[in-house]
């Protein structure tokens, strides 16, 4: 049964072999954290609980920051890997993110064929953006059509990372790769343009999973990649509740900081306020007290 304030974080520091990461690790993650959120130690059931073999799925991940500071291939194949067991070609699969450019950089191969699993950005189609804007809240704005139109379900893939001006960028920010003009939504720390943005009924009701790729967050200088300032976590977070995957990410990152002996969000002006506005428009829990933390060792 799924308990919409639990998060999942799945952690195996074998994930590293120096600096590469070890594939079969990161699938042995994933399928340790999907059951522990869904609460089956079937893998196959776990999946079929989240989606049907019908469904259109795509993979919003984040790659802005490039190679380094973008979510993993390792992690995308282990989502898609999953997605198959539920018996999802991957002809229905679409891995995307805004352009191109930033997919490439980030080491994904450009697939707008046929066959495989696609992957593009929003800039590859001729209609990349609706032609009418769509309002929530103080947001106004054209999304893309790989999130209106072509799939009809989403898991959000974002990276945990800081940012210099929300605080953070994991799961609700993400979506700010999904609109035309997110530069216009970063006064007062992005609040409450984040938790507008995702009251909207294409991330709202089509959202399915939140899996976070924690393997290596960065938790000051976002959110470009600052090498110096990530560490090999080697986790990935898994909730249904994107405020609370948020509230935990936010924490582990502000951990972090402390431990480094760094000033706190609040104390350098940049506290991620819009986690707190998102559940105070009933998005989800971000009282960590009430949320379910499962740590799931694999």
């Amino acid at each position: 049964m799924k308990n919409i304030s639990k998060v999942v974080i799945a952690q195996d520091a074998s994930v590293f072999q120096g600096h590469t990461i070890r594939q079969d690790v990161v699938n042995r993650m994933l399928t340790a954290g999907i059951t522990k959120l869904v609460g089956t130690s079937a893998p196959i059931a776990a999946w079929k609980s989240v989606f049907r073999p019908t469904d259109v799925v795509g993979l919003k991940i984040n790659c802005l920051a490039g190679r380094g500071l973008s979510t993993h291939r390792e992690v995308v194949e282990a989502i898609v890997a999953g997605l198959n067991t539920a018996g999802i070609a991957d002809e229905q699969i679409l891995v995307w993110d805004k352009a191109n450019r930033d997919l490439k950089r980030a080491g994904f191969v450009i697939n707008t064929g046929r066959r495989g699993v696609k992957c593009f950005g929003t800039d590859a189609l001729r209609q990349g953006y609706e032609t009418t804007p769509s309002s929530a809240g103080q947001i106004g704005s054209l999304f893309s059509t790989l999130l209106s139109t072509h799939c009809s379900a989403t898991i959000n893939a974002p990276i945990l990372k800081d940012h210099d001006l929300a605080g953070v960028s994991i799961g609700m920010k993400n979506f700010y790769g999904a609109i035309h003009n997110p530069n216009k939504y970063h006064l007062n720390n992005c609040n409450p343009y984040i938790a507008d943005l995702n009251t909207h009924p294409y991330i709202r009701e089509r959202v399915r999973l939140t899996i976070c790729d924690a393997l290596v967050p960065q938790y000051h200088g976002g959110p470009g990649f600052k090498p110096r300032f990530t560490w090999q976590y080697g986790a990935i977070l898994l909730s249904f509740d994107p405020v609370a995957l948020d509230a935990v990410g936010a924490d582990i990152l502000a951990q972090k900081r402390q431990e480094r002996g760094m000033k706190s969000f609040r104390e350098v002006g940049r506290y991620p306020e819009y986690i707190h506005t998102a559940a105070s428009y009933g998005l989800g829990e971000d009282d960590l007290s009430k949320i379910e933390i499962v740590y799931c060792a694999t």
